[in-house]
């Protein structure tokens, strides 16, 4: 790990909570070679006095500057000064307090790696386990994606601000394809909760992605939605779980 230093990354919404399970599991490692960014929007200075206690992390806070999710998560990866970026945003959380020892010597090769999570909703939780399709498709979240940026911040990939939603998927698709991939197949590392825009289906995702001409995505979503109309969310999310091969826990 010497000379290689890490930036982790948070997008944080009017979501003080949530942000403090983010920076706990983040506090609480043991090897401490990154720096922390957040980004936060309809936050006071006075709701996150208490994410600064831990003063031996090198923390930087962003204060009502950005305009959506993608935004802030540009913003974070232009000031970063790691060779590496990690996005973990408000309420995810490491599940593991050695994330960078068991990163280990990934972090040196210039690539991309690719590593387990587990995503949540209720009672459910699954072990969602980092892949690429022969189609060339991604299925990796982006709480299990770490990869490597350029000093050069003119040159470092950064996300499509016009894709309203999904971003982060086109985001890893371009650093695999520029960088490569390597896979950490230990323990999930990391625990995000479903629910959010970009996998709850609804007339809004729907419209988003018609606003950001991904019309390819139209169709599936239009199935998703129908099907958790007639059967709801939960069972939605493990029908898709089990189409895709996660492992339930």
């Amino acid at each position: 790990m010497k000379g290689v230093k890490l930036s982790i990354v948070t997008a944080c919404l009017n979501d003080l909570q949530g942000l403090q399970k983010t920076c706990a599991s983040i506090d609480q490692q043991r090897i401490k070679s990154f720096e922390h960014i957040i980004v936060a929007r309809n936050l006071s200075i006075a709701d996150t006095k208490l994410i600064f206690k831990n003063k031996k992390i090198e923390r930087k806070l962003i204060l009502n500057k950005d305009k959506s999710l993608y935004n802030a998560m540009n913003i974070g990866l232009k000031l970063a000064c790691g060779s590496y970026i990690y996005f973990l945003n408000s309420g995810d959380y490491l599940n593991t307090n050695n994330f960078l020892k068991l990163l280990g010597k990934r972090m040196n090769v210039q690539k991309c790696v690719g590593f387990k999570t587990i995503q949540s909703f209720g009672n459910d939780n699954y072990v969602r386990i980092p892949r690429i399709s022969t189609k060339r498709t991604y299925n990796i979240a982006h709480q299990g994606f770490i990869a490597p940026i350029s000093k050069n911040k003119k040159l470092r990939i950064y996300f499509d601000e016009k894709k309203l939603v999904n971003s982060d998927a086109f985001w890893i698709k371009d650093c695999v394809n520029q960088y490569g991939v390597d896979f950490l197949m230990t323990k999930p590392l990391a625990v995000f909760n479903l629910g959010g825009v970009s996998n709850n289906p609804s007339s809004k995702t729907i419209m988003l992605y018609l606003q950001s001409k991904v019309f390819s995505q139209i169709p599936i979503e239009i199935i998703k939605f129908l099907f958790k109309k007639i059967f709801g969310i939960t069972n939605l999310f493990r029908i898709l779980a089990f189409y895709r091969g996660y492992t339930k826990l």
